[in-house]
């Protein structure tokens, strides 16, 4: 799904400045070319599809699945805590594609196809979580922080022994299960996580 952006320099390309400052804020703003319709990502000047000039922007949904990923061993060094880490490339469903990180699942739970969503900091729970109105972060060792909107519970797993620097362990996932069984007892229609549930990625790069 998309939707029109209007603002008053809208016939002009976006900047990579722009389209970054929008990704920030949470939002996933391309441009759509003004005589053909294609959407393009990143910003270009000229349209690819019919070399038009003229731009309207389209916020995208933030829903797609994963068309190719790889996984960076060897990061940059401000990164290295962080690995191993999956960087995807996600195909939109309006039909463009973007590069992002996949965040919350084990390097090897990573696969073609994958339903992802985008978020940023923090990803959207979904069925993976005990409702669909949680927010997780999945950090370096197997570290884990949840906010549970409807619940009003806020849940932090930090590691004393770091897992490899891996996001996303499964040591984890115990203590979880516990809260929200504890949750669900006195709260209707919580669920317990799904560990099999594939996850959202962090944010566009």
């Amino acid at each position: 799904m998309t939707t029109t952006a209007s603002a008053p320099d809208a016939a002009r390309s976006m900047t990579m400045g722009e389209f970054f400052a929008l990704v920030r804020e949470g939002r996933l703003v391309v441009q759509r070319c003004a005589a053909c319709g294609a959407l393009t990502v990143p910003p270009k000047v000229v349209c690819p599809s019919c070399e038009g000039v003229r731009w309207d922007r389209a916020t995208l949904g933030g829903d797609g699945e994963i068309a190719s990923y790889t996984v960076i061993r060897v990061p940059p060094a401000q990164h290295a805590p962080e690995a191993p880490y999956v960087i995807a490339v996600v195909r939109m469903a309006e039909g463009v594609s973007l590069l992002g990180r996949l965040t919350g699942v084990p390097v090897d739970g990573a696969s073609v196809g994958m339903p992802v969503r985008f978020g940023l900091g923090f990803a959207v729970g979904g069925d993976f979580m005990p409702n669909p109105n949680t927010l997780f972060w999945g950090g370096a060792g197997g570290s884990l922080a949840i906010i549970d909107m409807d619940a009003r519970a806020t849940y932090a797993y930090a590691m004393n022994k770091m897992g490899g620097g891996r996001a996303g362990d499964m040591r984890a996932f115990a203590p979880i299960s516990a809260v929200w069984e504890a949750l669900a007892s006195q709260t209707r229609g919580r669920r317990t996580p799904d560990r099999e549930h594939p996850h959202p990625v962090r944010g566009a790069t």
